[in-house]
């Protein structure tokens, strides 16, 4: 019983700690993306202003 309960507890916790690990790469990857979109938003509008202007 105390065997079920611990192999239980541990595949429980390793399968956590990988939905942990998968979300963050999951965020941290849509925050570079989303990085890249604003940085190449902000030199296409500054280019353009910089030659009109």
């Amino acid at each position: 019983m105390l065997l079920h309960h611990f192999l239980f507890s541990s595949v429980k916790q390793l399968f956590l700690q990988g939905m942990s690990i998968v979300l963050t790469r999951r965020f941290l990857t849509v925050d570079r993306e989303t990085v890249g979109e604003i940085f190449q938003i902000h030199t296409k509008k500054n280019g353009r202003h910089e030659k009109n202007g």
